[in-house]
């Protein structure tokens, strides 16, 4: 109690979202950690929670406030979490019951007949994340060359549709840099930043492209100011063209990016023994984000083999 407690008042005196998400998962961590050591499995019995919670619907009886007089209430024949089975279960009978209820959902949508063409609902979309140099933008060749799956550089993408555009409109970015929350830096250091990328004279999108390396704060804070509100709002338009986006930064954009169902697989690109990562001012995602982590440790042909290994295990087959 004493620790939920010390959760809860750090949510209360968080001074930005950062720190209130960070108290609240906190606060879940230790909640759930309570439920282990009383001997319960967590997942069964929030599942059976989160039904019931679900089979309620939208009413008029919230005596919350900032509810706007709304609330969650019980339908006719609406049934409370029966959590007696789950209070004695082992975690293997557990994961047993998971299992049969997944395999009879498989067998439930198997009889069910779709209406896509087989053409419609081929190649995957996949998120390739990573460090800078870390060899992102070679796994999405050799997944194009080889895999046929269509990609196009995210970052010149950016740098012609984002970045090189923006830069047209310093007011604009400002706004849309207050807008999403300070993203990155604070608002002055922003100005600082544009003020120095517009002496640069790019001439074409090409030309700030060539020089992002030198600026990826920046362009962390632009692209960030691009997605709000819609976090999911770059990948949506990448997607469109392509199979393949590299180079997602702010955790923000990625979790509306998952969520959303735009993706169907996250890889990770690591070349961490070769090439130092990148500060958390242009880089805010972890490897354990991913799906699934490629080694670029090694030589080139290192790199494709782990490729084709991952392809593989994923049942994504060679093209070429």
């Amino acid at each position: 109690m004493s620790a939920m407690n010390e959760e809860l008042a750090e949510f209360f005196g968080a001074e930005d979202l950062e720190e209130e998400v960070d108290a609240l998962i906190d606060l879940a961590y230790f909640a759930l950690g309570r439920v282990i050591e009383m001997g319960v499995v967590p997942g069964a019995a929030f599942e059976e929670v989160h039904a019931a919670n679900m089979a309620k619907k939208r009413g008029e009886l919230s005596k919350r406030p900032h509810a706007k007089g709304y609330d969650a209430v019980k339908p006719e024949g609406w049934a409370p979490p029966y959590l007696l089975p789950f209070l004695a279960l082992s975690r293997s009978e557990v994961v047993m019951a998971y299992d049969a209820k997944l395999r009879a959902q498989e067998r439930a949508e198997a009889s069910i007949g779709h209406d896509v063409e087989p053409e419609d609902s081929g190649k995957p979309k996949l998120l390739v994340l990573g460090h800078a140099r870390h060899g992102k933008d070679t796994v999405a060749e050799i997944l194009q060359r080889d895999y046929g799956l269509q990609f196009t550089s995210s970052s010149l993408f950016c740098a012609e549709k984002v970045v090189f555009e923006g830069l047209k409109d310093h007011k604009a970015l400002v706004a849309q840099h207050l807008a999403a929350g300070e993203p990155g830096m604070p608002v002055d250091k922003f100005e600082e930043e544009l003020n120095m990328m517009w002496d640069q004279g790019y001439e074409t999108a090409e030309d700030c492209f060539a020089d992002r390396a030198n600026f990826r704060a920046a362009w962390f804070s632009i692209i960030a100011g691009y997605c709000h509100p819609d976090k999911a709002r770059l990948a949506r338009e990448i997607y469109a063209e392509n199979d393949i986006y590299v180079g997602i930064r702010n955790p923000r954009e990625f979790y509306a990016v998952v969520n959303s169902g735009l993706v169907d697989c996250v890889l990770w690109v690591d070349a961490e023994e070769r090439v130092e990562p990148e500060p958390l001012t242009s880089m805010r995602l972890q490897p354990w984000m991913a799906h699934a982590t490629i080694d670029n440790n090694g030589t080139a042909e290192e790199l494709e083999h782990n490729v084709h290994q991952l392809m593989a295990t994923l049942g994504i087959e060679r093209t070429a």
